[in-house]
């Protein structure tokens, strides 16, 4: 089965998934109504969606020869056939049930399938869920799949990797990537994705920036990078998703870019600024990845609705200088809790009005953001945002085309918010990669490597070899965070007389101020303090997982959710 679908480019350190949402029933009807029995004519339209049908077009479009490497290939094939009910058509499909294999000078369109075993190739292809649309370009049909956010496809230009009994499948023209397998497929040998920090220097200076960058920041070496990209180059790393600090401020960015291409790996960065598009030399690196075929992805950060003008700049700009949407895709990427929801909001409805992609990124508590004082993040307020892009990425135009837009979240995201999403009845496909299983993360500022960039520093280690550190690391799965009228990042008071009561087992009343908590904090002289005012249960949280606190002959545990009240003193509930 398909075990995990993407669509479109990785712009974020945190991972991207697509949130493909559309009506299924809706859908299918439309194509079924172009349905053809017959598919000899190239201007006729067809849809394949039976095994025996899908089997018929392999044989009768000749692009595959089905021959062979081993019996026991032919075996696996023959026992998938009869599974699909075509035991009796085996010898119009093969040219000797035996003697099965995919020649490596016939592929389908062009597609690298020829190192992939016949058995998992065509196991993909009989999928239930794998349906073969045959159109002539300028049909009307043609037009409504290419413009459809839920029709996944594959182009020509894309890469193929078997891993065990698994297949994953990588666009490099369209960013597009699947994984599928018989087997539960929990992580990958090597890693499909890899998030480098390149620099750690960025003047714009974000008060939420999780990884705390400054204009002091340093940049990596560039030869540290080269051997970087060689090492994930040869372990058959699909994509980069370079971050930083500002990346595009590298003073050595146009040669990073030219690396990636060098060694065949799809490129992707993040941005708040675009001023990169004024420097020649990066735009004669991005031309030549546009001319071997290979996407670039850009995530530009915005805060609010304004910020989109930059996009909306650097789409023209770029298209001045020859760069279309084909060859780099430009989406904006915004924090969730960073700004307040009518922002967001406000946000979400322009990058609908504009069809500008938008990826949702989960608020983390590492860096300035251990400090920042977040926006509430109220359940109801972020399904309303969820409910608002299923509008503006299914409802037709007044001309009755599918919008552009589309909505995307990272990890943190889902890991905040995955009940959310099975609510939508989102497949859990399209989001169900936790950190440190199919991607890593590389500094090669400080030369370390770690399952994500936001992990718990504990998990760094020094660069060894790349491919044998990832192979030990274990996926990152994070349990949901406490969430509604009152998250666990609220201020636990307003002002020094704030007070936290409760009562104890026993019935005595307990009282105490949230600035005697602040002072045993402080005495305890603990590198993690003093504490930024106000203190925030998430920050109490952090360092209780640790830490206890005696305060006036109590010991302080740990804070139970949701109310401030919920205190565990002397391992009591009060």
């Amino acid at each position: 089965m398909f075990r995990s679908l993407r669509k479109g480019p990785v712009t974020n350190s945190s991972s991207t998934h697509s949130l493909i949402m559309h009506s299924s029933e809706e859908f299918a009807t439309m194509h079924d109504a172009q349905y053809l029995d017959t598919w000899g004519d190239p201007q006729q339209n067809y849809v394949l969606r039976s095994p025996e049908q899908k089997m018929r077009w392999l044989a009768g479009a000749d692009r595959w020869r089905l021959q062979a490497v081993t019996a026991t290939e032919a075996r696996k094939v023959e026992a998938m056939m009869r599974d699909c009910g075509l035991e009796h058509d085996l010898q119009h499909y093969l040219d000797e049930a035996s003697d099965i294999r995919l020649l490596s000078s016939s592929t389908i369109s062009g597609m690298g399938l020829q190192d992939i075993d016949l058995h998992l190739v065509l196991g993909i292809i009989l999928d239930p869920n794998f349906v073969i649309y045959g159109y002539y370009d300028n049909n009307p049909c043609f037009a409504a799949v290419a413009k459809d956010s839920g029709v996944f496809t594959l182009t020509s230009v894309f890469r193929a990797r078997q891993d065990g009994e698994a297949v994953i499948l990588y666009d490099q023209r369209t960013g597009n990537k699947l994984r599928w397998s018989r087997q539960p497929y929990e992580k990958s040998s090597t890693p499909e994705l890899v998030d480098v920090k390149v620099t750690d220097f960025c003047g714009f200076g974000c008060e939420f920036c999780y990884m705390g960058s400054t204009k002091k920041g340093k940049h990596a070496p560039i030869r540290r990078i080269e051997k970087v990209f060689r090492e994930l180059a040869g372990m058959g790393v699909f994509e980069l998703a370079i971050g930083g600090g500002e990346p595009a401020h590298h003073p050595r960015f146009a040669d990073i870019i030219a690396l990636a291409t060098k060694h065949g790996i799809n490129f992707n960065f993040t941005a708040y600024g675009i001023d990169w598009i004024k420097k020649p030399e990066v735009i004669a690196a991005l031309k030549e990845r546009s001319s071997k075929r290979l996407m670039t992805g850009v995530g530009i950060s915005v805060h609010k609705e304004d910020d989109l003008t930059k996009i909306l700049r650097a789409q023209e700009e770029l298209k001045d200088v020859g760069l279309n949407s084909y060859s780099l895709k430009l989406m904006a990427q915004t924090v969730v809790g960073a700004t307040p929801y009518s922002v967001s909001r406000g946000l979400l409805e322009a990058c609908i009005g504009c069809d500008i992609p938008l990826l949702l990124l989960g608020f983390k508590t590492t860096g300035r953001g251990a400090d920042f004082v977040r926006s509430p993040e109220k359940l109801d307020e972020i399904r309303d945002l969820l409910e608002r892009a299923k509008e503006g990425a299914t409802t037709p135009d007044e001309y009755g085309s599918k919008p552009q837009f589309t909505l995307s979240v990272d990890t943190c995201f889902v890991d905040a918010y995955s009940d959310l999403l099975e609510e939508f009845g989102i497949p859990e496909q399209l989001w169900a990669s936790p950190e440190g299983a199919f991607s890593m993360y590389v500094d090669a500022v400080e030369d370390m490597v770690a399952p994500s960039s936001y992990c718990d520093a504990s998990l760094r280690q020094p660069r060894g070899d790349i491919a044998a550190q990832f192979r030990e690391f274990t996926p990152i799965v994070r349990s949901l965070p406490v969430r509604g009228e009152e998250p666990k990042d609220v201020p636990l008071y307003e002002g020094d007389e704030a007070r936290m009561k409760g009562t104890a087992a026993d019935g005595s009343e307990w009282d105490i101020s949230v600035e005697t908590v602040l002072e045993h904090m402080v005495a305890g002289e603990d590198p993690k303090f003093p504490f930024k005012r106000p203190i925030t249960r998430q920050r109490l949280e952090d360092y209780l997982g640790d830490h206890s606190l005696e305060i006036d002959g109590w010991e302080l545990v740990r804070i139970l959710p949701p109310s401030p009240a919920g205190i565990i003193f002397n391992n009591e509930e009060l």
